[in-house]
């Protein structure tokens, strides 16, 4: 059908210049943890850029037929209860804005897009000569050996990875490097299922320079301790609810984004050392708050993924959520050497409001605590 054809040329191109056209290493990073929830255990992801092509590899659990469809697809992906983040199968999209030969090497299946047999399926289309083809539709099955011995790197992976998305990069090396190398620690607080994040980014020497960051929990989860690299340890107080969502609520969310539970959680510094509050879905929002911590929920938010919407229901009662939590750790910051270290954590009077999420956190806090 040549009007579906151009129809996906152009959803397409919206990834491209769109909100995920710059979101490559959360959405892939957010794939990954998703496999390793899905596998139910704890284990390690790796970024690597090198020789020309950004790698993520994680121990997680291998591609599935839904997996398949899902990175081909948009909007046929619903979300199972134990996927804490991804959405609809959009985030894989994104990849668009850094290659056109995304691949995929999993222990169950290996598979490529744009190969050489894609044009040819495509033409018998009619259309004017030279149109561009949709890349993320026809996957074609990679012969994994010849891809290993010409790729070391790949080769290096495969011996501990479940799957490695490779991606040889066609522009946006040095944005994707320099966000590799800037990439803050706090964000594995929320990734229960991540122990270890490793980044390597190979130098003009083809020397590989790496750097790890770790996620070390509690026994009671009570408290976090990260291990950013080249830094002291720090402990976090942490708190996690899951939510269910009311009856009303769950009638304003589509079919593919209603979900009968949901985590909510809560960590802020032992040290106090918080300036500014802010709210994450896993990845930092726009939105601030006057209450310290960092307070992390599956928001509604716009659609390139930056700003929570103000108008949600399902806002409303997660931020209520977050209120209770804020408390649970909040009694927990106080000390016999600071008995009213709580205090330092709570949000301003409303007065001086950093977003309308923070405005109702000042109001609900407060009310609660009493």
């Amino acid at each position: 059908n040549p009007d579906l054809m151009e129809e996906h040329v152009n959803q397409e191109e919206s990834f491209r210049v769109g909100g995920y056209g710059q979101r490559q290493i959360s959405e892939l990073l957010q794939n990954a943890v998703d496999a390793l929830t899905m596998g139910r255990k704890r284990g390690a992801i790796e970024f690597r850029v090198a020789d020309g092509a950004l790698y993520c590899a994680n121990e997680g659990e291998p591609f599935a037929r839904k997996g398949v469809r899902a990175v081909c697809y948009a909007f046929l992906s619903p979300k199972r209860e134990e996927e804490i983040i991804g959405r609809f199968g959009l985030g894989f999209k994104s990849v668009l804005g850094i290659t056109n030969h995304p691949q995929v090497f999993s222990r169950s299946v290996s598979f490529d897009f744009n190969a050489p047999g894609s044009e040819e399926l495509f033409a018998s289309i009619p259309a004017a000569t030279g149109r561009p083809l949709p890349l993320l539709r026809v996957p074609s099955l990679i012969d994994v050996a010849p891809e290993a011995k010409n790729d070391p790197h790949l080769a290096e992976m495969m011996e501990w990875a479940s799957t490695i998305v490779k991606l040889p990069l066609t522009n946006d090396g040095p944005r994707i490097r320099a966000e590799l190398a800037a990439f803050a620690t706090e964000s594995l607080l929320f990734m229960k299922s991540v122990d270890q994040l490793t980044i390597s980014l190979q130098d003009t020497s083809n020397k590989l320079l790496t750097k790890v960051h770790r996620r070390e929990a509690t026994k009671d989860s009570g408290t976090i301790r990260l291990h950013a690299p080249d830094a002291a340890p720090t402990d976090w107080l942490f708190a996690e609810r899951d939510y269910a969502p009311s009856d009303a609520v769950l009638k304003t969310l589509p079919e593919n984004a209603s979900r009968r539970k949901m985590g909510v959680s809560y960590a802020v510094p032992v040290d106090g050392s918080a300036s500014l509050g802010a709210f994450w879905a896993w990845f930092p929002l726009r939105d601030q708050t006057t209450a310290r911590g960092i307070f992390n929920a599956p928001w509604q938010v716009n659609d390139d993924r930056t700003t929570m919407l103000t108008a949600s229901a399902l806002n409303g009662e997660m931020l209520a959520v977050c209120a209770e939590l804020f408390l649970d750790v909040a009694v927990r910051a106080s000390t016999p050497e600071d008995p009213a270290a709580h205090l330092d954590l709570f949000p301003a009077r409303g007065r001086e409001a950093r977003s309308a999420a923070d405005r109702m956190l000042s109001e609900l806090i407060p009310e609660l605590a009493r």
